[in-house]
């Protein structure tokens, strides 16, 4: 088996793979990982990888598609090789067997509604990766249903192609376009330090507010500050786990269903002390 980690060094991706590692190794399955070694996620270099994987006859690549454009190619060039395809954190690609992971509509739906209990009227920019893939499933669940609240309006979306380094001046030049925006939403659990920089240079704090992924990044320390409103907390460990134990079963000819959700909450500051008492949600 082999990981294509788009981030090995990020806190999450190196939980999910060393998880992901050590329930292939107990079922005595030969495992490898690859991926970019800065904080910037790398399409080419982790298809590149997959096709690696591909030419050395791996039995299964496990990887995060970024885009269905780029990956679902190699997907199914693949499975036509002969090797089973699993993507974590997926959902907008076709040519994998499974995908397990944190399901990216439910995470929009989630953040939307996270985002309405919040007093006051909540004026939404999105700064996420890119219009389509996994980013544009959360970013098009999160509209339809803030539909549903009143006190949510949606006034930009921007993207910055995964590139940390743009992050700031990318929030700062939101602010800046929309003078009405307090609360910005990324699904991006790299672009907080990023987002959190920028409203503290404009002195924002107090008045601009972040929604994020993961309790990493400086979540924590910026909920603390008064910034971080809230942030997803993810099952890592059960995320790499869950595409192995999938994928054996259908070595075996089991049935297993494509889509493999695990579980998701959002940690605002009344409730993040609960949530992470127990150690699984992180």
């Amino acid at each position: 088996m082999l990981f294509v980690n788009p981030l090995p060094n990020y806190p999450a991706w190196k939980t999910i793979g060393k998880c992901m590692k050590a329930e292939a190794e107990k079922n005595g399955i030969r495992f490898s990982q690859a991926g970019p070694n800065g904080n910037n996620m790398d399409s080419k270099l982790m298809l590149d990888r997959l096709q690696q994987g591909i030419s050395s006859k791996v039995d299964a690549l496990v990887t995060f598609p970024a885009s269905a454009e780029q990956f679902d190619p190699i997907f199914a060039q693949a499975r036509s090789a002969g090797s089973y395809v699993a993507t974590v954190e997926g959902g907008q690609t076709k040519n994998q067997n499974i995908n397990a992971g944190t399901s990216f509509e439910q995470f929009g739906q989630l953040a939307a509604k996270t985002v309405a209990a919040k007093p006051g009227q909540q004026n939404v920019a999105f700064l996420t990766q890119g219009p389509t893939g996994p980013d544009a499933t959360f970013v098009n669940a999160f509209k339809e249903t803030a539909k549903q609240y009143s006190n949510i309006k949606i006034v930009d979306t921007r993207y910055d192609g995964g590139d940390v380094t743009k992050t700031t001046d990318m929030a700062t030049a939101l602010m800046t376009a929309h003078p009405e925006l307090n609360h910005f939403v990324t699904n991006e659990g790299a672009d907080t330090p990023g987002i959190i920089a920028a409203i503290k240079q404009k002195g924002q704090v107090g008045k601009v507010f972040l929604t994020t992924n993961s309790i990493y990044s400086g979540s924590v320390e910026g909920m603390k500050a008064g910034i971080v409103y809230s942030f997803l907390l993810q099952n890592m460990c059960e995320i790499g786990k869950a595409p192995v134990d999938a994928l054996i079963k259908l070595s075996k000819g089991e049935t297993v269903p494509s889509n493999i959700p695990t579980p998701i909450d959002f940690a605002t500051a009344s409730t993040v002390d609960s949530l992470t008492k127990s150690g699984d949600l992180q």
